[in-house]
């Protein structure tokens, strides 16, 4: 029997970042089992190994919309799933009669009722007022790849932090990792400092960040999943810019500190603070280093600052969010194929 095909259109480029190409693959692997999956990628080819792994033959570049409109048109795919930078640019495509359509959403939203939406953030709730059985809301829906949850979350916090993560995403273009390892080379020399470079970042990085410094930094790019994911379990401390990260460094229970990018990142760390889940510092490159590091002192030297967040972090993701969409689509494609059963 012919499996149903799912395509998944995502923007994955310098200027995004790869927030939205790692919770999108993060949802096609688990349709791999069920569907014919193609991934989309709305950009100019770029090397990834998980896309290179997982998906090699399905994977397409396209950067002019009519052709992806084309592509839609005649891929015969029954779900599609869209994660893009700006959402409302859906209008630019044709929804053909058979097809379920899906958006990934962040702050920016769809106003179309013939497209689901999905929503993992903390913040869901407050940007989407109205409740519809359309809407996947909040972080019980958060696709956490699925090597990650084959960890198990941490149990207990160390009293002591002695491993820091720093990583920024897939694309740092404000140099806030430069400016976290420098706070922490003067505040707390003996830390040994894990740094994760996104694979958008230049690489001539590495060495400039591991030259002339201590012996206890040690920097890495273009990882495979399940490195990356034993280096944030094992981490005492994570340090990022409250995108995917946050989310699963709050699965372990890693206490995190988020110095965002941009105004919407510091519009989600506002939330991972109020719920005391996270330390939120502030937009990183407005913050001066003086007030880094005395934040970054306070956060190391406070244990029942860092148990708090522990606790608080781990009620927030349970790892089940990819296996509640998937079953969420499974039933809206039965429903839709057997009217009866609505």
């Amino acid at each position: 029997m012919l499996k149903s095909k799912a395509l998944f259109i995502l923007d994955y480029n310098p200027i995004v970042g790869a927030g939205h190409l790692h919770r999108s693959l993060a949802i096609a692997l688990s349709f791999r089992r069920n569907y014919q999956v193609e991934i989309l990628v709305r950009g100019k080819r770029i090397s990834n190994k998980l896309l290179d792994k997982n998906f090699r033959g399905a994977v397409h570049f396209l950067t002019d919309d009519k052709q992806i409109d084309r592509f839609i048109k005649t891929s015969n795919s029954r779900i599609v799933f869209f994660d893009l930078y700006k959402p409302s640019s859906i209008n630019r495509f044709t929804k053909n009669a058979n097809q379920i359509w899906f958006s990934l959403e962040d702050w920016n939203k769809v106003e179309r009722k013939d497209v689901g939406i999905v929503n993992p953030n903390l913040f869901a709730g407050s940007l989407h007022n109205l409740k519809s059985d359309r809407m996947l809301l909040g972080p019980d829906y958060y696709p956490l790849n699925q090597e990650l949850i084959k960890f198990k979350p941490n149990g207990v916090l160390k009293n002591r932090v002695r491993t820091v993560l720093i990583t920024f995403g897939g694309n740092d273009k404000n140099g806030l990792t430069e400016k976290v390892l420098k706070c922490l080379k003067e505040i707390a020399p003996s830390l040994k400092i894990v740094i994760i470079l996104g694979t958008l970042n230049d690489k001539s990085r590495i060495l400039k960040l591991t030259q002339n410094g201590s012996r206890h930094v040690s920097c890495f790019t273009d990882l495979l999943p399940r490195r990356v994911f034993r280096m944030m379990k094992s981490a005492d401390l994570t340090i990022t810019a409250g995108g995917a990260t946050a989310y699963e460094s709050s699965y372990f229970g890693t206490p995190c500190v988020i110095l965002a990018q941009n105004s919407l990142q510091a519009k989600t760390g506002k939330f991972w603070g109020g719920r005391k889940a996270a330390f939120y510092l502030g937009e990183g490159n407005l913050i001066e280093e003086g007030k880094i590091k005395r934040s970054l002192s306070k956060i190391l030297n406070n244990t029942a600052a860092r148990t708090r967040v522990f606790e608080n972090a781990k009620k927030m993701i349970d790892g089940k969010g990819v296996q509640r969409i998937f079953k969420y689509v499974m039933e809206k494609e039965q429903k839709i194929a057997d009217p009866k059963n609505k």
